[in-house]
């Protein structure tokens, strides 16, 4: 006899769907050795069979899990960016990539935990889902670089490889919620209040975009000093 997936009711999560972000949850906090499909059933409020029906194994939900993450951030970027494809304004730019990278990891937040996290052990799934991506989405690259190229040329700007200018702003925008328990708690014992709100984003935004303008702008630079 043939099985049937269990029916949703129309309006609500899907039992996938639930599984999905339960799993995120999971996974953001514990890693995939820390991870356990038992938890990831509770946090769904499924009965853990359905975990195994519909993803087989745990190593199956994290793969498929992961790649939803990479996904969703790249397409946001890729979206925000779309706007841009004739931009010449390397500021403006600049903006727009750290824009997209603190406005989706503020919708969620687990995902430069697990990103970073797979990073440090190499994992080949993070590898492949990235690659897979990046070659999808080759038009983001391609914008930067080009933007890039023609400053340089101009003379508006330090040469600097273009890989360490997108690790560092990347870095920058990443690191905002790694750290988010460690800097409210930093700020609470020197009596500053870090909320992470729109405000806060929005002033992160500004900061990181006015730090790497001053770090790669060659007129802002001689200014500064």
């Amino acid at each position: 006899m043939k099985k049937t997936k269990p029916a949703d009711s129309p309006g609500f999560p899907t039992t996938e769907q639930k599984i999905l972000a339960a799993a995120r949850a999971e996974f953001s906090e514990k890693g995939l050795d820390g991870a356990r499909m038992h938890a990831i059933a509770l946090r769904a409020g499924v009965n853990k069979a359905l975990l195994h029906y519909y993803f087989r194994s745990k190593d199956k939900l994290f793969e498929i899990t992961l790649k939803s993450i990479v996904s969703d951030l790249w397409t946001d970027i890729h979206k925000r960016l779309h706007a841009y494809a004739g931009e010449t304004d390397l500021r403006a730019l600049i903006h727009a990539i750290v824009t997209a990278y603190i406005t989706t990891f503020a919708a969620n937040p687990e995902m430069p935990r697990v990103i970073i996290g797979e990073a440090m052990r190499t994992s080949p799934v993070l590898l492949e889902t990235i690659s897979t991506i990046f070659s999808s989405m080759s038009a983001v690259p391609e914008t930067i670089f080009t933007i890039y190229s023609k400053e340089l040329k101009r003379g508006k700007i330090k040469r600097i490889p273009l890989i360490h200018f997108m690790m560092n702003l990347m870095g920058m925008c990443a690191v905002t919620f790694i750290i988010q328990p460690l800097a409210e708690s930093i700020g609470k014992d020197r009596g500053v209040s870090i909320h992470y709100n729109q405000t806060f984003y929005s002033e992160r935004i500004k900061a990181i975009t006015d730090m790497a303008c001053d770090g790669i702008f060659i007129e802002r630079f001689a200014k500064a000093s």
